[in-house]
């Protein structure tokens, strides 16, 4: 038998059987098709993920290692390897300069459907080839107008040669040849002079050829990036064929300085990448688990029945998939076809490992010492962080030349999670007039969800409402009416963060009308605008551009993936503040400890107000290496200002591309508003100049947010310092303030029964305060340096409660040292804000607000001391001793009320516990020659800050005599003697002592 008709009842034999077909699949996906590969290329391809990712990784080192590689081109020709003109992108004025005029074309177009009986898209690729071959209009209607050179082929001497080439097809497999086609693709080949037969099979005769490209395409391996884009096509014709919305090949030109024409199908590198995205976000809406996707194996092109070319194969069989039909290797599509889904890989397995872990602070605080400690997220490559890659990523991809549009709308999207909780600063992200504070905005976004329900399940949403649990705040938010009326209502409606628990279709809901946001920036000039998909029914923005859903989607995805790992879920369980999420604790500790306080479980009360914030969310605790901030250090002996300077967060860096983003958003409306009237009027010139300074706008827009994405890069070590720095220290400090490790004083106290008195234990004390205090409290505030305490950051501000009995926060503008804080805490003299260093302007506006002048330091309104944060920045030591102090002392007056009532805690005791804390050593002196001779030169906390403690304590000398007086004055009934002869004898020792 013919070993072809054998193969294929072979297959016949396998399709009737599913569960062997499936099997004998998964064999070949394995083992056949790398062996395959192999065979074809001479490539190895890694035989498990831990060589596929040490092959990844030492990619990522090559691209570190230099620049950007620029455009090549050939040495011999002088030639650019890749035509830069794309034909579908031409307008009137370059047809005309081709002279391909729109009536010549439509005359071409014409003949070619009349002769071929080809569709509308086949002529119009046809006419595209003829171009990019070099022929004229007159070369092409020389053949069309002569249409014996056609019929030629219905002659004897015709009917040989489409015998001949029958036979070369059926030689080939082939099968179903006829005549009819034989005829027209000799007609183009010969007589149109289109050279290349895979041109003629794929654009021109694609319906005659169907059944052979449909075998080609399930049995032959892609053989170069040409083909493999091909494939992608045929695959998914409505989204990326030659007549889908985006195209993965079109027709590029080039000309000559004599004017000739040459071209070919090249492939489109932004819509290459949109393929890529797709599978990436198909791969998270369709199976989305707790489980991290390898993209570089989910990602693949899906062949026939038996094989599949993955991502993983493409990019470790560069030399065959990336290199195009020329022989030119397309370099930096391979680079951003292996980063983005490695950097969508790293942020997803950041989100799923900080959601598995982030209900425990044991282990949420191990899981961002783990995938933090490489800092991948700064790392540079291409000498870029990721962080900056990811801010700067196109929608159409076009290497260095490339938008910003992907990265403006995800961080955008982003900010938008990260304030969920402040209203204010959500209307500053978005724009007060953004369809996300329009009750028609949310109901459209509620239909957009309502028909994905239904297409996906062919049924619509059951229950008691649409929205569930969230339905009332809705109602309350808008009360019926266009505008918010109940800005409260309305962040507790749309705060995915606030719950451990939201109603699913609520947050289907919520993250639509995020999307709808921001969608009109993310806008593409890939499309095909003849696409049946775009024709007639998506709106054409700025004469060229359409938006894109599918990329759309991955900027959520993006957005939302960062939502984990850099704190913003955890800022936002506000005002809730729910135990869900382990780090909500370090960062609003006060609103927590509020929140159980009647529970039992808050810890000493009296440092709830003191101690506001334990740590910060990952963009405002890392620093930028090379921006920073200037700010006003007072005057110098002469009167003159001086000025200092702090670095960056990234957070601050995001900001500032934020605002260059909107802006020259803002400017395009201007424009589109303009480009609307010219429209209605059909003034052609008009058209052109607002077209060309939308262009230009672009251009100026996307360089200006790329140099400020620049400032985007850090120290290797960025990420490794906040985690054990910040976070870790802020685990061990929120330890001490719940009372898990806290330093208890009666730790350290000893009872004797017999002789009814207490000795304490100043060794194991200091230990314990040094451990527990000072070394978390000296890496958290001082020596990672990325605590800037003058920094303005937004955070909630406790302003009493209602009537209810809940708090009233309010989120504002404030400087860190303020959010973290409280104001008895900093004010002291050294914090204090002097009139001598306020600026004479800034002053005259303050006075107006009611602040005054006391003793040189400005009052505040509200009587206290105005505290200078640019001194408290200054001088960091001192914030964090002046922590310890507070806790210290908040503890002795927990240990005070405690044991009032016992004769034994007399003021000797207390004495004896001051003296362990004004002893503790700051600083040493001594040789090696006389060990006697080593003396404390200076103790940690000053004489000043040691009165500060004494007062704020309540235990001055004063106040400890008046205690011990009437606790003698009362009498002990168990205790023999004079009731003042404990007091006299304390206060006699006392003195002695310099108290």
């Amino acid at each position: 038998m013919d070993p072809a008709a054998t193969e294929t009842l072979e297959r016949d034999r396998m399709i009737k059987n599913p569960d062997e077909l499936l099997k004998i699949r998964n064999e070949v996906r394995e083992i056949y098709y790398p062996e395959l590969v192999k065979k074809v290329s001479g490539n190895k391809l890694p035989k498990d993920s831990e060589e596929l990712r040490q092959g990844l990784d030492a990619k990522l080192k090559e691209l570190a290692a230099g620049p950007l590689p620029e455009e090549e081109i050939n040495e011999e020709t002088g030639k650019r390897e890749v035509p830069q003109i794309t034909l579908r992108n031409l307008d009137e004025e370059g047809w005309e300069r081709l002279g391909w005029g729109k009536e010549k074309r439509e005359s071409v177009k014409h003949g070619l459907r009349e002769v071929l009986h080809i569709g509308e898209h086949e002529a119009e690729n046809t006419l595209h080839i003829l171009i990019g071959q070099g022929k004229t209009y007159n070369d092409v209607m020389e053949v069309l107008n002569d249409r014996s050179r056609y019929e030629q082929y219905n002659t004897a001497e015709g009917r040989d040669v489409i015998n001949q080439h029958l036979q070369q097809e059926l030689s080939e497999r082939i099968p179903g040849a006829d005549p009819r086609r034989a005829q027209k693709f000799l007609y183009v080949q010969e007589e149109l002079g289109i050279d290349r037969a895979d041109y003629i099979r794929r654009f021109i005769l694609t319906e005659d050829y169907r059944e052979a490209l449909n075998q080609e395409y399930d049995e032959k391996l892609p053989t170069d990036l040409y083909d493999l884009a091909w494939n992608i096509g045929h695959a998914e014709k409505n989204e990326f064929g030659l007549e889908g919305m985006f195209p993965i090949l079109q027709m590029q030109i080039q000309v000559d300085k004599d004017g000739k024409t040459e071209g070919r199908y090249v492939v489109n590198q932004g819509n290459f990448m949109r393929w890529m995205r797709s599978q990436m976000w198909n791969w998270f809406a369709e199976f989305d688990t707790d489980e991290l996707t390898d993209y570089f194996s989910k990602i693949e092109l899906h062949k026939g029945p038996l094989s599949s070319v993955h991502l993983v194969t493409m990019l470790f069989d560069r030399n065959r998939y990336f290199r195009d039909e020329t022989g030119h290797m397309w370099s930096r599509l391979y680079d951003q076809a292996l980063l983005e889904p490695w950097m969508m890989y790293t942020l997803r397995s950041y989100y799923l490992e900080y959601e598995k872990a982030q209900s425990s602070e044991e282990k949420l605080s191990e899981v961002y010492n783990n995938v933090f400690f490489l800092s991948k997220l700064t790392r540079k490559i291409y000498g870029k962080s990721m962080m900056n890659l990811l801010m700067t990523l196109p929608v159409d991809f076009e290497g260095k030349d490339s938008d910003t549009k992907l990265g403006e709308a995800w961080s955008k999207m982003f900010l938008t999670f990260y304030n969920m909780a402040d209203f204010e600063e959500l209307q500053l992200i978005l724009g007060k007039d953004s369809e996300f504070f329009k009750r028609s905005g949310w109901m459209k976004a509620m239909q957009e969800v309502n028909e994905k329900i239904i297409k996906q399940s062919g049924m619509p949403p059951v229950g008691e409402s649409f929205l569930g649990t969230r339905e009332a705040d809705f109602n309350n938010a808008f009360n019926g009416k266009e505008e918010i009326q109940d800005t409260k209502a309305f962040t507790s409606f749309i705060n995915l963060f606030s719950s451990p628990v939201t109603p699913s279709t609520a947050v289907e809901v919520i993250n639509q009308a995020v999307r709808n946001a921001v969608k009109h920036q993310i806008v593409s000039k890939d499309a095909n605008l003849e696409s049946e998909e775009v024709k007639g029914k998506m709106e054409i923005i700025d004469g060229n551009k359409i938006e894109d859903e599918v990329t759309l989607n991955y900027a959520w995805l993006l957005a939302r993936t960062w939502t984990f790992f850099t704190g913003t879920a955890a800022k936002n369980n506000f005002p809730g503040v729910s135990g869900h999420n382990a780090e909500t604790k370090w960062l609003y500790p006060m609103a927590y400890r509020m929140k159980y306080v009647g529970y039992g479980g808050a810890g000493n009360p009296y440092t709830i107000p003191m101690f506001k914030q334990l740590s910060l969310p990952l963009l405002e605790g890392m620093l930028v290496e090379n921006a920073n901030d200037e700010y006003f250090a007072g005057y110098d002996e002469k009167g003159k200002p001086k000025y200092k300077t702090r670095k960056l967060t990234p957070m601050e860096v995001m900001r500032q591309m934020h605002a260059s983003s909107e802006h020259y958003e803002e400017e395009r409306k201007e424009l589109r508003k303009e480009l609307e009237k010219a429209e209605k009027t059909k003034d052609e010139n008009k058209l052109a100049d607002i077209k060309q300074r939308l262009e230009k706008l672009d251009e100026v827009s996307k360089n200006e947010y790329k140099i400020l994405a620049g400032d985007l890069e850090f120290n290797e070590n960025a990420m490794r310092n906040y985690a054990q720095n910040i976070i870790g220290r802020s685990k061990v400090l929120y330890e001490q303030l719940m009372g898990g490790a806290e330093i208890d004083f009666d730790k350290f106290t000893k009872y004797d029964g017999i002789f009814r008195g207490v000795s304490f234990d100043r060794a194991e004390f200091q230990k314990a305060v040094q451990g527990g205090l000072i070394t978390p409290l000296r890496y958290l505030f001082d020596a990672n340096g990325a605590t800037q305490l003058n920094m303005i950051v937004r955070s909630p501000e406790y302003r009493g409660k209602d009537e209810k009995g809940k708090p009233i926060w309010k989120f504002r503008d404030m400087p860190l040292g303020e959010a973290m804080l409280g104001h008895q805490i900093l004010d002291i003299p050294e914090f204090r804000q002097k009139i001598k260093n306020l600026d004479p302007k800034r002053w005259q506006i303050m006075k107006q607000h009611g602040y005054k002048v006391k003793n040189g330091y400005v009052i505040r309104p509200d009587g206290k001391h105005d505290i200078d944060y640019n001194l408290v920045q200054e001088n960091k030591t001192m914030v964090y001793k002046q922590w310890m102090l507070m806790k210290l002392g908040a503890d002795m007056w927990t240990h005070i009320d405690r044991h009032s009532t016992d004769p034994a805690y007399g003021m000797e005791h207390y004495f004896n516990v001051l003296d362990a804390i004004a002893s503790i050593p700051g600083n040493i002196d001594g040789s090696d020659t006389d060990m006697r001779g080593t003396r404390i030169t200076d103790t940690f906390f000053s004489k000043e800050q040691m009165k500060w403690l004494k007062k704020i304590s309540g235990t001055t000398a004063s106040k400890l005599f008046m205690r011990q007086f009437f606790k003698d004055l009362l009498g002990d009934k168990k205790k023999q003697g004079s009731m003042f002869g404990d007091s006299f004898s304390v206060i006699i020792g006392a003195v002695f002592r310099g108290y």
